[in-house]
């Protein structure tokens, strides 16, 4: 009773001013389809069908009870915050510069709702679908759910108290396993124009201070590399790739190669100029002649991509921000 009166508490303060005013501002209920269900815990508290039409976003219609969630879920965490620091929770107070908590929340709540339905619409744009391992593995997960529960009726009672339908919820369910795919997908193309190369860097460069080496040494590192190239152009075996290593391993001053024993995977503007030209010029297996750059003298060494890798790097950075952007 205790917590049902808090959720209440929060709610109420949330949704006078953040969502009722929200949605009057765009034109309220009148603008969207209005609903039909005139039961459960968002109806309650909002007076708005839970299978509304909260808001449009690139075609993809949201319903009231996603957005609801979101909001109880925001509000919640707005106050866990604020108490975990010793603040009551104030809907007024300044939280960063120009922005006060309910500017935050209301923030959080758009963008969180948003990305359901920017995550569909991205997979309508790639023609992605689940297959029946990821929907086997949604029905496996729901029979867990509901199990754990005590059953069907205790599983409902649940989404009930979440002012969730069990439609809103398998879709955002689905949600998780578009993303996974998308993510997959969008790396896989976007990892195009990758490539994988190994170096022998012989510095000109004290690193410790980015001071050119003085003639003399200098002089003695561009020997080293040519006498290097010379091995590596007489050498007849059948691994290069091992004998560039090895010649690597022993000589190549790149404080790099201890992350990056198998060479370096990259994508445009992410080395520097003279390496990245030199690499992309060289087909699969071939190595570079002599190229300095800032750094000093680079024997590059071109090797079949390392797929994992690339995707994984587009993965970090291309997707989110191409997620975000979208948002």
């Amino acid at each position: 009773k205790k917590e049902e009166t808090k959720m209440k508490r929060i709610l109420a303060a949330a949704l006078s001013l953040a969502l009722l005013g929200s949605l009057a501002a765009c034109g309220g209920k009148d603008r969207f389809d209005a609903g039909k269900v005139e039961e459960g815990v968002c109806y309650q508290l909002t007076g708005i069908a839970p299978d509304a039409v909260a808001m449009r976003v690139d075609g993809i219609d949201v319903p009231m009870d996603m957005y609801f969630y979101n909001l109880c879920y925001a509000a919640s965490y707005m106050e866990s915050y604020m108490n975990m620091y010793g603040m009551d929770l104030d809907w007024s107070m300044e939280l960063q510069e120009g922005e006060t908590v309910l500017d935050v929340t209301k923030d959080s709540i758009l963008e969180n709702t948003k990305s359901f339905a920017v995550i569909e619409k991205l997979a309508q744009e790639n023609n992605v679908i689940l297959d029946e391992a990821a929907l086997s593995e949604l029905e496996t997960e729901r029979a867990e759910t509901v199990e754990s529960l005590g059953g069907e009726e205790s599983y409902r009672a649940e989404l009930a108290k979440l002012g969730l339908s069990e439609e809103t919820y398998d879709r955002m369910c689905r949600s998780d396993y578009l993303y996974s795919a998308l993510e997959e997908l969008i790396a896989y193309a976007a990892k195009q124009g990758y490539m994988t190369a190994d170096h022998i860097l012989l510095l000109t460069r004290d690193m410790s201070t980015y001071q050119e080496l003085d003639d003399e040494t200098k002089a003695e590192k561009k020997a080293l590399a040519e006498e290097l190239k010379a091995k590596l152009d007489a050498y007849t075996g059948d691994d290069l790739i091992g004998y560039f290593t090895e010649l690597a391993d022993e000589y190549s001053e790149d404080s790099g190669r201890a992350g990056n024993p198998e060479g370096y995977t990259f994508g445009s503007g992410q080395m520097v100029e003279e390496f990245e030209s030199a690499a992309a010029a060289l087909g699969e297996g071939e190595v570079s002649e002599i190229v300095e750059s800032y750094y000093g003298y680079h024997i590059i060494l071109r090797k079949p991509l390392d797929e994992a890798k690339a995707v994984d790097a587009v993965r970090e950075t291309y997707f989110s921000d191409l997620l975000a952007s979208r948002i």
